[in-house]
């Protein structure tokens, strides 16, 4: 095993010592032409060079996990099955490429980087792609180009210091939503996960969010609330939701890819906002994540963040710090979480785009929306079997003149090799 250790990762420990630690995420692309996978080689190849911590490794030195340089290539796979991550199969790294005729699917664990350190990987790896597929020069905007240099700061960790604030907030650990939210009942049951991918019509959906005065994101977390309001309307609680936050710019870390986002949250209260217009309601969730977004917020959030990560140091062994995580970590009473990525790539390499997606697992309904060119991707993912939720929120935006269509997809995730990284000490 490579013991050139870069840096530790202390974050990485929530992803790696918490339930269903082995379980990966994923993003899928359905291009318009069949995948070249010697031109995607190359495209991994330059994307990697100006992007290294995305084929960094993680091990374990002593009770501690560090990110280490594997030089070995990002492994490419034409296959139905889904490799193990960080073993031989993928070079022990921690991400891979699957390749399904229009199909790339990328696996990857969420202690290597986070979803916007992926997608600023994928836009890359797709700029690359497209330039060598089509032989075009293209602007290659918010792409980071591999211009031969291991940059320093992209391996940088915004949890290294804490961070000056003015009014001595965030040292009480992660924020969470209110305590007593609105629980969906199909929550109570054991997980049993399935997958409903949407498209919505870029046109409609901007043109209905522009006439209430509101962004997408925020159209989207009322439209969702509206639809849970419907299906259970006889509950007096909040409807509260999770928001994640890229905290980069505020940290001043703006090349990192270490995980670096923060959960706010928002929350929709029968009492108060059952009475106002479809405005007033976007205005008051507006205020309610501007005013958790702030600055000082952040910072105050990332202080708690860092504190609990201190007190979890303390424990001194791995299965000590489990026990410390179990009990640290508050139940969830989120009814769902709503991440809103701009895919900030060039034109020309959107278009050739069909679909694209990301699924990881979470306790709750979670609703992972990507803005790009002709569409807005959606991909809905919940603990539980019923489609009533989709449906609803379906018939939300189709009540509002948005063309939507969705329908249910596979939903197969990979492992990854917990227990060998476990066993395998530097």
């Amino acid at each position: 095993m490579n013991s050139d250790l870069v840096s530790r990762n202390r974050s990485a420990e929530l992803f790696l010592l918490t339930k269903n630690s082995e379980k990966c995420g994923i993003f899928e692309l359905e291009l318009d032409k069949s995948v070249d996978v010697d031109v995607l080689r190359s495209a991994v190849d330059e994307a990697v060079k100006r992007l290294p911590l995305i084929a960094s490794e993680m091990v374990r030195s002593g009770e501690e996990f560090y990110y280490t340089k594997n030089n070995r290539p990002v492994v490419i796979v034409r296959e139905d099955g889904l490799p193990v991550l960080g073993t031989e199969q993928t070079n022990h790294h921690a991400i891979c490429l699957i390749v399904r005729e229009k199909t790339i699917i990328i696996p990857f664990h969420h202690s290597l980087t986070d979803g916007v350190g992926m997608e600023r990987f994928i836009g890359t790896l797709m700029y690359y792609y497209h330039t060598a597929l089509t032989g075009s020069q293209i602007d290659p905007e918010s792409v980071r180009i591999n211009d031969c240099m291991d940059h320093p700061d992209v391996w940088e960790d915004p949890f290294d210091h804490f961070y000056e604030v003015s009014d001595g907030s965030g040292n009480s650990g992660p924020m969470h939503p209110v305590t007593d939210g609105l629980v969906l009942p199909e929550n109570e049951g054991e997980p049993e996960y399935r997958r409903f991918f949407m498209e919505i019509d870029t046109d409609d959906f901007m043109r209905f969010s522009k006439s209430e005065g509101t962004s997408p994101m925020i159209a989207s977390t009322l439209l969702m609330m509206h639809a849970i309001r419907k299906e259970i309307p006889d509950s007096d609680k909040p409807i509260a939701i999770r928001f994640p936050v890229d905290i980069r710019h505020h940290l001043g870390t703006e090349e990192t890819l270490r995980n670096a986002v923060l959960m706010k949250p928002m929350r929709y209260t029968p009492a108060t906002m059952d009475s106002l217009s479809f405005r007033e309601q976007a205005r008051i969730l507006r205020g309610q994540l501007d005013d958790g977004t702030a600055e000082q917020e952040i910072k105050g959030s990332v202080n708690g963040f860092i504190a609990l990560m201190n007190q979890m140091d303390e424990q001194g062994t791995m299965e000590k710090k489990r026990a410390f995580l179990r009990n640290a970590r508050k139940p969830d009473t989120t009814a769902f979480l709503l991440s809103y990525v701009r895919c900030m790539w060039p034109e020309e390499v959107q278009r050739g785009i069909c679909e694209f997606g990301a699924v990881d697992l979470e306790p709750y309904l979670k609703i992972n929306i990507w803005a790009m060119k002709k569409s807005f991707f959606v991909d809905i993912i919940q603990p539980f079997t019923t489609s009533r939720y989709v449906e609803a929120f379906a018939g939300q935006l189709k009540s509002r003149g948005i063309t939507v269509s969705w329908k249910e997809k596979e939903l197969k995730l990979p492992d990854y090799d917990l227990d060998g990284l476990m066993d395998n000490i530097t």
